[in-house]
């Protein structure tokens, strides 16, 4: 699967919701994108019913994984009801 390859900078975004009485205000935000690490989470099969795996991988061959950093993985059900916590 290839993934957008984004330019680091900032990005200006503007939304508007709407709902039953109409369209609100214009709101804009801006973010700042910086690629750091060229690293980015896997899932397969995506989506996943029962068993998943999941790897973190690099777009650059000269970065790796530090397998001694430390980490959290917090999984959810579909309601957002926290299912599991591991933490390294």
């Amino acid at each position: 699967m290839d993934l957008p390859q984004l330019n680091e900078g900032f990005y200006l975004f503007w939304a508007r919701a709407y709902n039953a009485c109409g369209w609100n205000d214009w709101i804009e935000t801006e973010i700042e994108y910086a690629d750091c690490s060229q690293m980015f989470l896997m899932f397969s099969p995506n989506p996943t019913t029962g068993e998943t795996t999941l790897s973190i991988e690099s777009r650059s061959e000269e970065k790796t994984f530090d397998e001694t950093a430390e980490w959290d993985l917090e999984v959810y059900s579909p309601v957002q009801s926290l299912k599991q916590k591991k933490q390294n």
